[in-house]
């Protein structure tokens, strides 16, 4: 959406699932009737690559798919967020400089889900991929499903960002404010 501010998120933002046909492949005509379905219900946003869904089980080149399949089909009637995912800086970088080339509004990354690593280097990876797109960006940490990243109950630093990174970059909540 060409007036999309992070701060006018409001409502319900409908997460698609991935839809194969018989022969297991990416479903085109599927994922445009969830998209259309979701727009006529009403819903104020959408996202595509969910956590517990797909992200992790689709190959790049799918993943790339979906974002480019979800943002033509919405065509700008809501904000779409995408979900990143990869096991290195480089190539979640390379999904976020996808989406912003073909108009995502913002989006939700997720730790690698290779080795366990400290919260403040989990911090580090997330500033490194952010230092690379000027969109804005959520994090999303479930350590329990996912079974890596910072602990549940770790403080984030108050406006955790990468230097020359604005504070208001990450849309969740606060624990500082």
């Amino acid at each position: 959406m060409d007036d999309f501010r992070i701060e006018n998120l409001h409502g319900i933002h409908a997460i698609l699932y991935a839809l194969f046909d018989k022969e297991e492949k990416l479903d085109r005509a599927a994922m445009r009737r969830q998209t259309e379905i979701c727009l006529a219900s009403g819903v104020h946003g959408m996202a595509g690559l969910g956590l517990a869904t797909e992200a992790s089980k689709l190959d790049e080149a799918e993943r790339m798919a979906i974002m480019d399949w979800l943002v033509e089909d919405t065509a700008g009637q809501v904000p779409v967020a995408l979900t990143i995912f990869g096991a290195s800086v480089e190539e979640q970088v390379r999904q976020a400089r996808h989406a912003a080339g073909i108009g995502a509004d913002w989006l939700i990354l997720q730790p690698p889900m290779v080795g366990q690593f400290s919260a403040a280097e989990y911090i580090r990876f997330f500033g490194r991929v952010a230092d690379q797109t000027d969109l804005p960006l959520a994090i999303q940490n479930a350590p329990a499903l996912m079974g890596r990243g910072p602990a549940a109950g770790v403080q984030w630093p108050c406006g955790a960002r990468t230097a020359g990174e604005p504070a208001h970059r990450l849309p969740r909540a606060d624990p500082c404010a």
